[in-house]
């Protein structure tokens, strides 16, 4: 087969891209590319045991606080700006039915196999199937049709270190934000048990808050009842100063009885304590 390389593959272009030596064929640069990938790939030491079953892409965006966006440049594929850390971009490459077709058609492809095929667990890793916050997030990027109703394409969702070797130091980079504490309201949602530090911290926040809510609770009874105490002692007063004003009728109607009763000529004489001759 004829090779001849007029310009760079779009798919292979942008800020970060293999270096177009004049008069390479693609697939000598592409091979060149990710053999290098490949060669830093082997350099890494003190891999976990196996990749954390909970890296998704829906995860980074949505506990990390990291913007995902599609990319058309494989040279990209998950790399993640690491400068500025409230600002974090994940780039995935964007066209799976492109590598689907390409894994189909090995023979007329610029990319090697085993290029492909990890490139293909490398959507399974970050969008996996039947997971309604991954089905969210790549319907929100018009991803859907592209990527996720595609399935699996025949391979697992691997979390061996051993299947990937072009991109896994990008792999280690995401996984390695997993060991973060999680960013905003999220923090509070998810607890990782394996961090003390960030389960500490949660529990002293909750702690800390359900203080304060108990304070401001305590705050307001306490006036509640001084309020009611003040009312209380109102009704008590305006009570007491109608006893007593009972007990003056009551007194001025036992004057009255005892007056009645000692002008009577016949009573008058048994209540001599009371009547008074006049």
């Amino acid at each position: 087969m004829l090779d001849i390389q007029l310009e760079p593959p779009k798919f292979l272009t942008g800020a970060q891209s293999p270096v177009w030596l004049d008069h390479e064929p693609i697939t000598a640069t592409t091979q060149r590319f990710f053999s290098e990938k490949a060669t830093a790939s082997q350099s890494v030491s003190d891999l976990p045991p196996t990749i954390d079953a909970s890296l998704t892409a829906a995860r980074l965006v949505a506990d990390y606080g990291i913007q995902m966006v599609r990319t058309s440049n494989l040279a990209e594929h998950l790399t993640i700006n690491n400068w500025n850390p409230k600002r974090r971009v994940l780039r995935v490459f964007e066209h799976k039915v492109w590598v689907l077709n390409h894994m189909l058609s090995p023979e007329t492809s610029p990319l090697p196999s085993d290029v492909l095929e990890e490139l293909m667990r490398t959507f399974h890793l970050l969008f996996p199937t039947m997971d309604d916050a991954t089905d969210l997030l790549l319907r929100k990027h018009g991803m859907a049709d592209s990527v996720y109703a595609l399935g699996l394409c025949g391979k697992d969702r691997s979390l061996s270190w051993s299947n990937y070797q072009y991109w896994l130091k990008d792999i280690l980079n995401l996984n390695s934000v997993l060991s973060e504490a999680p960013q905003g309201a999220r923090q509070l949602l998810r607890v990782d048990n394996k961090d003390k530090n960030s389960l500490l911290n949660v529990v002293l926040f909750w702690v800390s808050g359900m203080v304060a809510f108990l304070t401001i609770v305590s705050t307001v009874c306490g006036a509640w009842a001084i309020s009611l105490a003040i009312e209380s002692k109102d009704i008590s007063v305006k009570s007491l100063d109608v006893s007593i004003k009972s007990m003056d009728i009551s007194i001025k109607g036992l004057e009255l009885a005892i007056a009645q009763a000692c002008a009577d000529p016949e009573i008058a004489p048994k209540l001599t304590q009371y009547c008074h001759p006049s």
